[in-house]
């Protein structure tokens, strides 16, 4: 009788560790989450930093003077062969 009151005591022992720790998990994860609303950067209210859209289109490189100078110039596609002779590093490196 003895063995089964310990092993009931160290149940309810068990179930009260759970519990608490439960607990702190709980108020852990509230805390983390009051953090996450109080603080502006993570807190998702897009009224509060509105910026005119005419003004995201206009970007750094918009009156750059090389803007799109390669756009005509294709490179040649990189062709594999399992050759170490006849590949293309090899035919340029003859040649």
């Amino acid at each position: 009788m003895a063995e089964i009151d310990h092993i009931k005591k160290e149940r309810v022992e068990e179930r009260l560790r759970k519990k608490v720790k439960q607990q702190q998990m709980e108020e852990l994860n509230a805390k983390e989450e009051k953090l996450f609303i109080g603080n502006p950067l993570l807190n998702n209210t897009a009224a509060l930093f509105s910026v005119k859209r005419s003004f995201l289109f206009f970007w750094w490189d918009n009156t750059v003077v090389f803007e799109s100078q390669a756009r005509g110039e294709m490179k040649a596609p990189y062709r594999f062969i399992n050759d170490t002779i006849k590949n293309d590093f090899h035919s340029k490196f003859l040649h």
